[in-house]
């Protein structure tokens, strides 16, 4: 039976493929079932076949329909936040506070912006962790009685102030995570 790309997956090629999603199948000439493939991945890891041949649970499966992530490999991402002064007459105070929810769970976290001086530019960092391959809800607020506008860029998920936005953040392979919050 064919192994390379267009042929019947073995044991073996999934181990080569990730051998931490089946650490006990190196070596295995076994053409396991999608059945077998979805008993075996390790937890820590999210299996994905495409959909183009709807395999049945006794079916073999081809081993480029197969592909693993990581479900819970932390994502650590510098946003700069930037907050722009609308006028000559600017005044400090302006503050917004992006809400970040993990959606089927309980990991929220928090980003606050404020500009620091009136009449100036400010860019800082803050460091945000996600995980891969999970769905957030992003939500920017305003914490001031300032007058505020602002929207963020968090991996291609868009939002503007006072507007959720859900969604799974992602990058082009070998690029840095990052994301940008600007308010004024």
């Amino acid at each position: 039976m064919s192994t390379n790309t267009n042929g019947i997956a073995t044991c073996a090629n999934l181990y080569s493929l990730n051998s931490g999603a089946f650490p006990n199948w190196n070596g295995g000439l076994k053409c396991p079932t999608k059945a077998e493939i979805t008993a075996a991945i390790n937890s820590n890891y999210t299996l994905t076949m495409a959909n183009t041949n709807n395999y049945s649970n006794n079916q073999l499966v081809k081993y480029s329909d197969i592909s693993i992530g990581n479900s819970t490999e932390d994502i650590y991402i510098t946003i700069a936040v930037t907050y722009m002064p609308i006028d000559s007459d600017d005044k400090s105070g302006r503050r917004a506070q992006l809400t970040i929810s993990e959606v089927s769970g309980t990991d929220n976290q928090f980003i606050e912006c404020y500009n620091m001086s009136p009449n100036t530019t400010n860019t800082y960092h803050h460091t945000l962790t996600i995980k891969k391959n999970i769905p957030y809800e992003f939500y920017l607020n305003p914490m001031s009685s300032v007058l505020v506008t602002g929207d963020y860029d968090i991996g291609g998920v868009r939002g503007s102030l006072n507007v959720k936005a859900t969604g799974s953040p992602s990058w082009p392979e070998g690029e840095s995570p990052t994301g940008t919050i600007n308010i004024s």
